[in-house]
């Protein structure tokens, strides 16, 4: 997958092969541009609205006790396309609608400036949006969102309220974030890491979970080795315990 993905960059680029490309990233005088291409290249980039139900219901179930969340300040990883941060701040918008002056705050992060910059203008297909608003009819999902000139046909766009909600910026999450969060989505993301690196994610990531503080991961991913730091609550959810 990666070797085919690389060719694709080596042929626009009119070069003979994936050595040539390699080292034309390492002897480039200015390489930060190409940089940013191969890194988009590389990355993959699928999410949803409001993906995997249960975890959702789970989450609804544990911010809807009023001492324990004051606030949500919350971190999508890896947002890529942006539903997932869009998905927190619907969520934090509901919990905003019956606690008036809750604290929302939602960080959305990528590796892919690209792919940030593109979620951050928040533009959908229709479909999915409706799709979503079948999925969790309780955070009225489709007052989120409107058909604009700048959307397209079939298309949708965040409205200015669930924007302001989010603040989208690149992060490699192989470094520190900046912020403690009571909630940290960390989805589908450790599959593609090496254990040695995986470590040093899972551990950035902890670090910025405030205590009892939540962390979500993927369906296909564990975390139960790491019992003295975080307590299973149920498929995908972690509390931090330390």
């Amino acid at each position: 997958m990666l070797r085919g993905r690389v060719k694709k960059r080596v042929r626009a680029l009119g070069l003979e092969d994936t050595n040539a490309y390699v080292n034309l990233l390492r002897t480039l005088d200015n390489a930060a541009e190409e940089i940013a291409e191969f890194i988009d290249v590389v990355t993959t980039h699928k999410t949803s609205f409001f993906r995997t139900q249960s975890v959702w219901d789970d989450l609804c179930k544990e911010t809807s006790d009023a001492a324990t969340w004051p606030r949500l300040s919350a971190w999508s990883c890896a947002c890529s396309y942006g539903q997932e941060a869009y998905s927190i701040a619907m969520l934090g918008a509901s919990l905003r609608a019956a606690r008036p002056g809750l604290g929302v705050n939602v960080v959305a992060s990528d590796v892919s400036p690209k792919i940030v910059k593109q979620a951050s203008e928040g533009i959908f297909d229709e479909g999915d949006v409706q799709a979503a608003a079948k999925a969790m009819p309780d955070l009225n999902v489709e007052s989120h969102f409107k058909a604009t000139e700048k959307a397209g046909a079939g298309r949708v766009e965040a409205i200015p309220a669930l924007r302001n909600l989010i603040r989208f910026r690149p992060h490699n999450l192989m470094k520190r974030s900046s912020g403690t969060f009571d909630v940290a989505f960390l989805r589908n993301v450790l599959i593609y890491f090496t254990p040695e690196d995986k470590e040093t994610v899972v551990q950035n990531v902890i670090s910025s979970i405030r205590p009892m503080g939540l962390l979500i991961i993927g369906e296909s991913e564990s975390l139960l080795e790491r019992s003295d730091e975080l307590e299973y609550l149920s498929p995908c959810i972690y509390r931090k315990i330390k």
